[in-house]
């Protein structure tokens, strides 16, 4: 049980791993390709995640929003691991899950439904599986 200020909560703290299977045998060269699916998820998609959808403005807040995510996502790919010839590993973690759709690492949403009805071959990728690991054996399981 995790206890805060203003509540008391039986959410365990979680790890959101994503698997992808790609055709970079190199993991530089992968963290090339995924920088840039990156990228396109920041032009793309941010916006609409920020509530501005295609009415963005180059306001302060959206900026900072905009940079926050960059540098959350700058710091998910730095942490990128191989571990196997073409499969790397990415993971995020959450203190309270409470919810899979709003703890969820929104980047791996975007990459799991565009594997899914486009693919990512454009980027080198195969697929991709998310798992997630409960700390504390919670609900989900």
């Amino acid at each position: 049980m995790k206890i805060r200020l203003d509540y008391v909560s039986n959410s365990s703290s979680a790890s959101f791993i994503c698997y992808i299977s790609s055709n970079d045998t190199d993991i530089n060269h992968f963290k090339i390709s995924l920088k840039k699916l990156m990228d396109r998820f920041i032009q793309d998609e941010v916006p609409f995640l920020e509530g501005y959808g295609w009415n963005t403005t180059e306001d302060d807040t959206y900026r900072e929003r905009v940079e926050y995510h960059q540098t959350h996502l700058d710091q998910l790919l730095e942490r990128t691991d191989q571990i196997t010839n073409n499969t790397y590993k990415l993971e995020s973690y959450t203190s309270m899950l409470n919810s899979l759709l709003q703890n969820t690492e929104p980047f791996f949403t975007f990459i799991l439904l565009e594997s899914m009805m486009a693919g990512l071959m454009d980027y080198g990728i195969r697929s991709v599986q998310l798992r997630l690991d409960e700390d504390c054996g919670g609900h989900y399981r």
